[in-house]
């Protein structure tokens, strides 16, 4: 596939991802290349946050002395990550 096609696909993926975020970086006037940008800094944003939270949280349990404490984190992990995706 070509480049250019992939990059349009990826385009439009990201920004049916998000309507809110799409609407609200039109709304700024940002055009095709900045809204870009500004939706995948968000999705880097969203990740690296997630990250930094879980691994603090998660690496500060000893989670061969409790496992339940592993699938307690793991199903809020699940949640978060699905409403997130309806949002």
């Amino acid at each position: 596939m070509n480049k250019t096609k992939l990059w349009q696909l990826v385009s439009v993926s990201l920004r049916y991802a998000s309507p809110q975020m799409t609407d609200k970086a039109r709304k700024k006037g940002y055009s095709q290349k900045k809204m870009n940008r500004y939706l995948i800094g968000q999705f880097l944003l969203v990740a690296v946050l997630f990250l930094v939270l879980y691994g603090g949280m998660m690496a500060t349990v000893n989670f061969s002395k409790m496992p339940g404490f592993f699938t307690m984190y793991l199903g809020l992990f699940a949640i978060l990550a699905i409403a997130r995706g309806f949002r």
